[in-house]
């Protein structure tokens, strides 16, 4: 949001006059005042996004305009963050398959006891014939 500097007496200090009037609006649009009752006070999302603006699609807010997601937070080893999905998609179609095949022997299982059943209520009804 700003950049505040941390003094030798343990106190911050902004470093320049934009951040700290940055601060202050959000600090008024968050902090409810006592002489209008009918107007709620905004939520501290709405007022950093009202003071910084929206977030930008590949970009990191409160940096440098020309930072990106790669150059700030650096990139994995010969993968992007695409490359991570699609490895996360692959593993997640897996977990699903794997459960269907789970699945398809728990009914194939609960057929051959139905078979049984029958087969032993069968003999009985000879049995007791």
């Amino acid at each position: 949001m700003g950049r505040c500097k941390d003094l030798p007496d343990g106190t911050q200090r902004w470093v320049d006059d934009e951040s700290s009037s940055r601060f202050e609006r959000m600090t008024q649009m968050t902090t409810p005042t006592l002489q209008s009752d009918d107007v709620a006070p905004v939520s501290a999302e709405d007022a950093f996004i009202a003071v910084m603006g929206r977030d930008r699609l590949g970009h990191v807010r409160c940096v440098d305009k020309a930072e990106s997601l790669g150059s700030w937070y650096g990139r994995r080893e010969g993968s992007s963050s695409l490359g991570g999905y699609h490895t996360q998609v692959q593993e997640l179609q897996q977990q699903v398959q794997d459960l269907r095949e789970e699945r398809s022997r728990d009914h194939q299982e609960i057929e051959d006891m139905h078979s049984q059943m029958s087969e032993m209520r069968a003999l009985m009804q000879q049995m007791s014939s």
